[in-house]
């Protein structure tokens, strides 16, 4: 699968230093989920590199949200541990 920005939430499953969405986006959370150990992570920031968050993957493999994260300019997913997926989820 490639990463969909089409609809909602917006569904990334690829890393990639590239900036995937150069507009401002209001998000209401970010979920990191389908990672398969413990040592995977994933990696959100905006188009200036500021890190929007960070996830660690826990035992028992359930799916991690991030608290609210509101307006940033710009999306990059730099590091992303397949076969995890990121969501965000848009106001």
């Amino acid at each position: 699968m490639a990463n969909d920005l089409k609809g909602r939430p917006w569904i990334i499953d690829t890393a990639a230093a590239t900036v995937l969405w150069k507009g401002w986006i209001k998000a209401e959370n970010i979920e990191y989920s389908g990672y398969t150990d413990e040592t995977q992570v994933a990696i959100v920031t905006d188009m200036n590199g500021r890190e929007i968050v960070q996830f660690n993957g826990t035992v028992p493999l359930e799916p991690q949200f991030s608290t609210k994260i509101d307006w940033f300019q710009g999306l990059i997913v730099p590091t992303l541990t397949a076969p995890g997926k990121i969501k965000i989820y848009i106001k």
